[in-house]
């Protein structure tokens, strides 16, 4: 890779060069998407993996909002919506566990890279404790408080609101106003065998506090 990067060097095409031409790229994309606004935001969650890099080489001003979840309960979203994920076994729940491990181990690491330009969110403590975790957010990112983040469902598809995509596998989720059923709402659909399994095959459960090790 090095010797490649060197010959591009070389050829007057630099690694700056290429950061120019992705940040643009990127800029127009997410700048496109809606109306103007002050902060701009990409929501792909496996973005997180390159966050360090994305700040350093992207966009020096940006900041991280990290959502933490049961991996149980995002292994079986996976599994039970058939969400493709490139080399990932999305048939099974031992799969998708592990590729939660995975991910949230890199994840976390650019995290705490990341320092104060990170923030770590519970899913479990946002569906619970809206206005608590939302303020914190807002915090964060500079903004001052407005009722309407605990009311996102009524953006959903209006002018200057929330567009959302027909084709994506949640947006029937994020139609909805938030609600807590889906923290443990999988439970009883995870066979007994994997549940007691899922510690082991995804140590980072424990780590987290969401399971006890065997």
């Amino acid at each position: 890779k090095s010797k490649e990067v060197a010959r591009l060097a070389e050829a007057g095409l630099s690694e700056e060069l290429y950061a120019r031409a992705v940040r643009k790229f990127a800029f127009e994309i997410i700048q496109g998407h809606g109306a103007p606004a002050r902060l701009l935001c990409n929501k792909d969650p496996l973005l997180m993996k390159y966050a360090f890099s994305i700040k350093q080489q992207l966009f020096p001003k940006s900041k991280f909002i990290f959502m933490i979840r049961d991996g149980r309960a995002v292994a079986h979203s996976i599994v039970s919506r058939e969400v493709r994920i490139t080399s990932v076994d999305y048939k099974t729940l031992g799969g998708a566990l592990r590729f939660w491990n995975r991910g949230m181990t890199t994840m976390l690491d650019e995290c705490h890279k990341l320092g104060p330009s990170c923030l770590q969110v519970r899913y479990e403590d946002l569906v619970q404790h809206p206005e608590r975790v939302m303020r914190g957010v807002l915090s964060f990112l500079g903004l001052p408080w407005e009722e309407a983040v605990l009311h996102h469902e009524l953006a959903v598809g209006k002018k200057d609101g929330a567009l959302i995509s027909n084709m994506e596998p949640s947006s029937d989720q994020v139609k909805h106003a938030i609600y807590t059923k889906a923290i443990d709402g999988w439970r009883e659909k995870f066979p007994p065998a994997d549940l007691k399994a899922a510690p082991s095959i995804a140590p980072l459960l424990v780590e987290l506090g969401y399971a006890q090790a065997n």
